[in-house]
């Protein structure tokens, strides 16, 4: 390999790494916006941990509150259903994926790619 196709990968790694690092600070920034989050976790499946979500994310809409839920179930995303929005499509726009809206929450879920 010559010193100029080293040079070049290296600025073709170098400038991946700035991409990431970019990608890493957007989301920093998006994400300080929201004032309180709350994780729905367990190591076991099948406790709950959505019905919870949802439930919880209704409750704070329904007292007014700007409200989002994310659901990262790669093994069954059942929150869309949950909200009646399965088959929905997410909008791709140059600020980012937005998400769909029910009943004032924000939805994005990896059930909807």
């Amino acid at each position: 390999m010559t010193t100029e196709e080293e040079e070049r990968k290296f600025s073709v790694e170098e400038e991946k790494k700035i991409k990431l690092m970019q990608q890493e600070v957007d989301i920093v920034r998006r994400m300080s916006k929201i004032k309180h989050k709350i994780a729905v976790m367990s190591g076991k499946g099948g406790v709950g941990k959505s019905t919870i979500a949802v439930n919880l994310a209704a409750a704070f809409a329904k007292k007014g509150y700007n409200t989002g839920i994310m659901d990262v179930d790669i093994h069954g995303p059942n929150v869309p259903m949950m909200f009646g929005v399965e088959g929905k499509h997410l909008i791709f726009t140059s600020d980012g994926i937005q998400p769909v809206e029910t009943e004032g929450i924000k939805i994005m879920s990896v059930g909807f790619f």
